[in-house]
This record gives structure tokens, C-alpha cells and sequence, in this order.
């Protein structure tokens, strides 16, 4: 029963919502918010925006465009275009599985990119605001 739970299935409109955590790469600990949302071909876009923590400030704030289509409760999300980057950085692809807990809904996985390893984020988390390079219209009616 447990590991039914934990291991639910789901399908690109289970995806859909703003999704906060932390993912690791060579700057560090880094901020990770997802906002994404579902097409109507079971394709689910996103915006990733990366930001700096208190604990590592001097982490870069930027943010891109990622796709990828799920497959049970399994997302991969390859990077794409630019909104926002700071100098440095580039975009990096991730792989993860949807885990559902009493608490939060949680993807977790790895971060494809130089020195990078793992992330970790949950469902309806709070964080910071989107900057306004990284509002494309799709984004600004999702919430």
C-alpha cells in the first residue's frame, strides 16, 4: 500500500503547477523553481528559474525554457531557450520520477551538466517570483 503512494503514476496533467527545491552543480547549492504546465499533446513545458540560496549567495539568478514528455511517473525535461542568463551558465537537461508523500508531491532526479548531480523539488512550493525577462504569457496565467 505504501509503495503505491510512493510510486503513483502520472500523466502531464499531474505536472502541471509551480514545483520549488534545490539542485547541485559546480556553483553549488543552487535555488530551483519549475513552473510547468501541460499541452494538449501530453507534452509539458516548463520555465526553469535558477537563483542563489542564503546559504550561496553568489549563485547566478537566470532562467530558460525546458520540454519533455512524461511516461508513468517518470519526467524528462531537456533544456532550451534563454530568458534570462547570466554570464557562464548554460542550460542543462534533467531526468526524474514523481514520488507522492502524505506532505507534497516531490519529483527527484539528476541534473545533466558540468559538476552536477542530483534535485530535489516539491509540488506548490514557495518561492521567489519569476523576474519579468522569465514571464512569457503562458506562464503569466498559469497562477
Amino acid at each position: 500500500m505504501l509503495a503505491a503512494l510512493l510510486a503513483a503514476p502520472a500523466g502531464a496533467a499531474e505536472w502541471a503547477g509551480i514545483w520549488g527545491g534545490s539542485y547541485v552543480c559546480a556553483q553549488g547549492d543552487t535555488g530551483l523553481a519549475l513552473h510547468m504546465r501541460q499541452g494538449a499533446d501530453g507534452t509539458v513545458s516548463a520555465i526553469a528559474h535558477f537563483y542563489p540560496l542564503p546559504h550561496n549567495p553568489l549563485v547566478g539568478e537566470g532562467c530558460y525554457e525546458m520540454q519533455g514528455r512524461p511516461q508513468d511517473a517518470e519526467l524528462a525535461l531537456q533544456g532550451g531557450r534563454w530568458l534570462l542568463r547570466p554570464e557562464g551558465y548554460m542550460t542543462t537537461d534533467i531526468i526524474g520520477r514523481m514520488s507522492v508523500a502524505p506532505d507534497a508531491r516531490r519529483y527527484v532526479g539528476r541534473v545533466f551538466g558540468p559538476g552536477c548531480t542530483l534535485f530535489v523539488v516539491r509540488d506548490n512550493a514557495t518561492v521567489p517570483p519569476l523576474p519579468t525577462q522569465c514571464r512569457p504569457p503562458a506562464v503569466l496565467s498559469q497562477r
